[in-house]
């Protein structure tokens, strides 16, 4: 019997697209001996799949062969993943269509066999175990409810397997099986180093899917520096991809011992010499702890991008949000990457159900105290994704802010406890849209991002006047976010005059932002020319 994964993906967005987490599981199965295929579902966001597609997307596939299908669904393609399982069930109907990945933990069973009616079997938690012993079960005619971590249909019932226990040593789980790297030319590949997360944060359900049958209770587990090191040197060589993104909920955990870890992993890359340049995410107090000479070996190891999670500058949010990181530690976090010039981007979330003008008050000072105003865009229109078996999720619900309208499928379905917020909120919104919408934001973003990528990668060989380039970029960077920001506070005083009758930003002001992006967007280009050798 041979098991058929499925991605999906947009047609516009297919540039360096991976699903590491499918490549994880196929290599599962070659690993035991048990042969997998591969389709990707290509499409126009918001457009049906016809059967003609689907046909000529899978006729290539076994389909005699084809015991279970396994798909890790993206809410956001819900419709297409319905049509395919259903032109599946037509025609194959003996079929087992299976679901994991992160969707099956951050909601209940019964909701996901209700959004997706033909589905037979969730895999809950880690997948690398399961889908083995799954495809075996199925493959022998064995009773589906001795299989550990999944949940299944039985007629009218839902019925749980046992829990799964966590993977011990992640040196054991066999290296992703890259079909997609290649298959999209992509020039990223996607890393996991550990699971797991030592972070508290009460809206998060991203590292529960590694612990799922553990409820709200969460474990690290990680790699070790060598194993790391050997998969990407084996990616660099056999795929000449030099460009990673490392997907760990926190790349510096474990609390006690992480930067020992990191440090190793750092020095294993520079000993090999290997050319590399990795992007991580790391939460504020934790790059607070860690020694300038470790932030430095990253560094110089290739580490040119760090997402931080800061999420607020209000300390009623940040308790609310279970961070352990207070106001003044978020400031210096952001201001010690920025001085070493790597990039970042903030985790931010300025809108959610318990948002008060005090808070939105406080968020304007963060980002005018640490003098990251150029930031300010990235956030200023970022609403909480609700998830289920999340802390927060569990009072919302207590406090009774959720809609009729709150689903897997519209993580945005609830209330502010201060109603008058969410006028401000889609304010907020809107402005941002039409910005993307009408004045290319996202290239002049891009742009940004690929200027910093080449600082970094150039160094200082002295080619490049680095130093020079950065202060262009940065005077670029101020002129259009210090704007940015300017309007949202007329906005705010706007909100604060006239609360739920207040008046969005204007035609006026809308209109200079877009020239100064476009000016913005012209005078990046001609950096990037500037640079061109080192693109």
């Amino acid at each position: 019997m041979d098991t058929l994964f499925v991605a999906f993906a947009e047609k516009d967005n297919i540039y360096n697209y991976e699903m590491l987490s499918l490549e994880l599981l196929m290599a599962s199965l070659k690993q035991q001996g048990l042969a997998s295929h591969f389709i990707q579902v290509e499409f126009e966001y918001g457009t049906e799949l016809s059967n003609e597609y689907l046909e000529q997307c899978s006729q290539d596939i076994p389909w005699e062969r084809i015991g279970l299908v396994g798909i890790s669904p993206i809410y956001l393609y819900t419709e297409q993943i319905n049509q395919l399982i259903h032109f599946i069930k037509s025609k194959y109907p003996k079929v087992k269509i299976t679901l994991g990945g992160a969707m099956a933990v951050e909601h209940l069973s019964n909701q996901m066999f209700q959004i997706f009616p033909n589905a037979d079997i969730l895999s809950i938690g880690e997948g690398e175990r399961t889908i083995v012993d799954l495809v075996k079960c199925i493959q022998s005619g064995s009773d589906l409810s001795k299989c550990a971590g999944i949940v299944f249909r039985s007629h009218d019932e839902i019925v749980c397997g046992p829990p799964r226990d966590d993977i011990e040593n992640l040196d054991e789980v066999s290296w992703a099986d890259r079909l997609m790297l290649v298959k999209n030319k992509s020039t990223v590949a996607y890393l996991q180093t550990a699971r797991g997360c030592e972070g508290n944060c009460t809206f998060c359900s991203e590292s529960r899917i590694f612990s799922a049958h553990r409820g709200h209770k969460k474990r690290w587990r990680g790699r070790s520096a060598k194993n790391v090191v050997d998969e990407i040197e084996q990616i660099v060589n056999q795929y000449k991809v030099r460009i990673f993104s490392f997907v760990d909920n926190s790349f510096e955990d474990p609390l006690c011992g992480g930067e020992k870890r990191i440090t190793e992993l750092a020095q294993e890359i520079i000993d090999r010499k290997i050319e590399v340049y990795f992007r991580t995410l790391m939460r504020a107090e934790s790059i607070q702890r860690l020694r300038h000479a470790t932030l430095e070996k990253l560094k110089q190891a290739g580490m040119y991008h760090v997402l931080i999670g800061v999420e607020s500058a209000y300390p009623p949010t940040l308790k609310l949000f279970g961070k352990r990181a207070d106001v003044q530690d978020n400031i210096r976090s952001i201001h010690t990457i920025d001085e070493l010039h790597i990039d970042f981007s903030l985790g931010f979330i300025p809108y959610h159900p318990y948002t008060t003008l005090e808070e939105v008050q406080a968020n304007l000072e963060f980002f005018h105290t640490s003098n990251m105003e150029i930031k300010f865009y990235d956030v200023l229109d970022n609403q909480l994704k609700l998830f289920q078996n999340t802390p927060l999720f569990d009072k919302v619900k207590r406090d009774n802010l959720l809609t009729d309208q709150f689903s897997m499928l519209n993580p945005y379905g609830y209330n502010f406890a201060d109603p008058k917020m969410k006028v401000l909120c889609d304010a907020s919104v809107n402005m941002m849209e039409y910005l993307y919408q009408h004045s290319n934001l996202h290239k002049y973003i891009e742009l940004v991002k690929m200027i910093k990528f080449v600082l970094f990668k150039a160094k200082s060989d002295g080619t490049v006047q680095i130093e020079e380039v950065w202060h262009e970029l940065r005077a670029i960077e101020n002129n259009v976010g210090i704007r940015v920001m300017e309007v949202y506070e007329n906005m705010v005083g706007n909100f604060i005059t006239h609360g739920e009758h207040m008046s969005p930003a204007s035609d006026k002001e809308l209109q200079e932002l877009h020239m100064r992006i476009i000016e913005g967007t012209r005078l990046l280009t001609k950096i990037v020319k500037k640079l061109y050798a080192y693109l």
